[in-house]
């Protein structure tokens, strides 16, 4: 009887501090993903803007946008127009996106 009653005793609180243990675990955890979550994926702005195809020119552009903390996302088309003397000019529009302020 004494045996019985003694690993009954040591099942009981062996199972006792396992819940409290893995209860105090996932707390810290649920913690840890509240934070994660209010720390959320940043809210973006953007901005399309279409860009000479004249390679200096083009690159001023792009680096003054650069500096402005653009980055840029895509080039979904291009436009061909004709300049006055009959020269072609090429414009591509390009996507830009930064981290909302």
């Amino acid at each position: 009887m004494k045996l019985s009653y003694r690993l009954f005793a040591a099942v009981a609180l062996f199972a006792v501090g396992a819940v409290c243990w893995s209860g105090l675990g996932s707390s810290a955890a649920q913690e840890r993903n509240e934070k994660a979550a209010g720390a959320a994926a940043p809210k973006w702005e953007y901005k399309v803007a279409q860009i000479d195809i004249d390679n200096e020119k083009a690159e001023k552009a792009l680096n003054k946008l650069g500096d402005e903390g653009w980055e840029l996302i895509g080039a979904p088309g291009d436009h061909a127009t004709r300049l006055p003397g009959g020269a072609r000019a090429l414009t591509v529009q390009m996507v830009f996106k930064r981290p909302k302020k």
